[in-house]
């Protein structure tokens, strides 16, 4: 829930930029890199790592064959580089670390799952969350112990009329789970995904 006067600010913004690229990370950073007069930003490093290593794990350590990376992708890597003094060598040691540290996930409840990386989207009366869980196969998912109680706890606690839950085990493989208490709703969906 938004205050009130975080709502008059957003309000008042425009959109900015609108690009298709692999990370929503390399529009910040390209933002705020080049920001001019009377607002330039001296960005602290440890901003311009995290930036970084976002954009190295949404496009798979700048890879094109992910289908993930763009040119711009790899232009602010290298720009974010050259401000850090990094050497592009450090990168693929970098994705490693992260990308291991995003696929432990056996430390965390299905409800943490489920909540960890969820996107809602509603429009009008229909109200449907998107949980991306990573690290864990659809299966494996659904075979944990309480497993549809933590589900149908999410679904109550948000009001949602469906809940899409794609698993990735791995950087280029997806699975999806799809719970609807209205089985009309969940065929419409399963036709509407094929």
């Amino acid at each position: 829930m938004l205050a009130e006067s975080s709502r008059d600010c957003l309000a008042k913004c425009s959109l900015v930029e609108m690009e298709l690229v692999g990370s929503c990370c390399t529009l910040i950073a390209q933002l705020v890199i080049s920001a001019q007069p009377p607002h330039p930003v001296q960005l602290p490093s440890d901003l311009l790592k995290l930036l970084y290593g976002a954009i190295l794990l949404d496009t798979v350590c700048l890879s094109y064959e992910s289908g993930r990376t763009t040119k711009k992708d790899e232009e602010t890597v290298e720009l974010i580089e050259s401000k850090l003094q990094q050497s592009p060598e450090s990168r693929d040691e970098l994705f490693q670390k992260i990308s291991a540290a995003k696929f432990s996930v056996n430390h965390l409840t299905t409800l943490e799952l489920l909540n960890k990386d969820s996107k809602t989207l509603q429009l009008k009366d229909f109200k449907i969350s998107i949980p991306t869980v990573s690290g864990i196969s659809a299966s494996e998912l659904q075979n944990r112990p309480g497993f549809l109680q933590h589900l149908e706890k999410k679904m109550n606690i948000e009001k949602l009329n469906a809940c899409l839950i794609i698993t990735t085990l791995t950087t280029n493989f997806r699975e999806l789970i799809l719970h609807s208490k209205d089985k009309e709703m969940e065929d419409k969906l399963i036709a509407e995904l094929k």
